[in-house]
């Protein structure tokens, strides 16, 4: 389901969408006549089955919408309610949506994602959702792959045998930078016996500004410009080549099938290919998005493919210059895929449109998406062309 970039002539995806809303604000209605017996819940007195009532309530619009309950933070004495995709990133879009269809309540916060607790929370949550004890720990953060934050643990105190600790250490995560931060900037999580051999720990009650001071070393590292605005020459570029090893298939969702190509971010190869979960923003301060075009190019010949690509990608950086920019380019089995940044999508699509529909692309060309949260989404270059190969839904 497509909801930040519908096709306005798919008038059965926009029956779904509409039959949707009805089912979100019927929630948040059933919700609103109920919250008063929610906070009395919270104060032990009643009997009603909030569980439930939850379960009820959202299963109707999706089943993998998950959700919290805990104190607000912008006024004592409010209540929060979290709800967030959890592992299922691809539908963020959605709860998005319902979070912003949600009414104003009295004495109620409402979020997406699990927010971060201070230390002293946060060893709390670990002790009553995992028996681990954080109490007197140290953390050690370092940059990992793709432009993601890696955390260990040491415990001096640990419970438990080695997955015991990492459920500890995972969930300590989560309460100490938050379930955004551990969603899209944090990459190995773990615990170990010893801090020997190590450096850079420090005891937990730092771990969170440690943290957060990394990270703003990655943004402070990333271009100085929107890729639409790079110079090769002024702004000092590094291009790279890749390979890959693509299993052949009878069709290929994303970019499953790239063979090789050129890159000018190389830290989101592996991210982009699916060793790690994308997100747009750890390659970009500029608001980008970062995409990309995706052509059937089974009826040109392999040796042809590249030059095409190129030719192309040459036509279309003078057109984009205002809305996205070319940061590299593969060749797959079947596809060619050229990799936007987008500033402005919409745009940019209608541009792509102009040019591909001229040059008579495939009607099997799309505009898609690298970021895990908008992996549902994408870009007919035709009225009529068919919704492009996705990954099966894990069950």
């Amino acid at each position: 389901m497509r909801w930040l970039y519908p096709d306005p002539a798919d008038k059965r995806e926009a029956a779904a969408r509409a039959a949707i809303d009805k089912q979100v604000d019927a929630w948040w209605q059933a919700f609103a006549a109920n919250c008063a017996e929610i906070q009395r819940v919270f104060k032990s007195q009643s009997k009603f089955d909030l569980v439930a009532f939850m379960r009820r309530a959202l299963n109707t619009i999706d089943d993998r919408i998950m959700w919290e309950f805990g104190p607000g933070v912008k006024r004592k004495g409010n209540e929060r309610l979290v709800l967030t995709p959890e592992s299922d990133h691809e539908i963020e879009p959605l709860v998005r949506r319902i979070l912003a269809r949600a009414p104003k309540i009295e004495g109620w916060e409402f979020y997406l994602y699990r927010l971060a607790e201070d230390v002293e929370q946060a060893i709390a949550t670990v002790e009553a959702r995992t028996g681990g004890n954080l109490r007197g720990a140290s953390v050690r953060c370092t940059l990992g792959e793709g432009n993601l934050v890696d955390v260990l643990f040491h415990m001096p105190d640990r419970k438990g045998d080695a997955n015991d600790a990492r459920g500890a250490a995972f969930i300590g995560a989560e309460s100490l930078f938050g379930e955004q931060r551990l969603t899209f900037w944090t990459g190995v999580i773990d615990a170990v016996d010893s801090k020997q051999g190590l450096k850079g720990w420090v005891p937990i009650e730092k771990s969170q500004a440690t943290y957060e001071a990394l990270l703003q070393s990655i943004r402070d590292r990333l271009p100085a410009k929107p890729v639409q605005q790079w110079d090769p020459e002024s702004d000092g570029m590094m291009w790279s080549s890749f390979k890959c090893e693509p299993v052949e298939a009878e069709d290929y969702a994303g970019v499953d099938d790239l063979v090789g190509g050129v890159t000018g971010i190389a830290a989101a190869l592996g991210p982009m290919t699916g060793s790690r979960l994308f997100a747009s923003e750890r390659f970009s301060k500029h608001g980008e998005v970062l995409g990309y075009l995706k052509m059937d190019f089974s009826n040109i010949g392999w040796d042809d493919r590249v030059r095409v690509r190129g030719e192309l990608e040459d036509e279309l950086t003078p057109l984009l210059m205002k809305t996205a920019g070319i940061w590299g380019g593969g060749t797959g089995l079947r596809y060619a895929y050229v990799f936007m940044a987008f500033t402005d999508v919409l745009k940019s699509a209608d541009i792509l449109r102009g040019v591909l529909r001229k040059k008579k692309a495939s009607k099997r060309s799309w505009i898609q998406f690298f970021d895990a949260t908008l992996a549902d989404e994408w870009i007919g270059i035709y009225p009529d062309s068919p919704p492009p190969p996705m990954k099966p839904r894990e069950e």
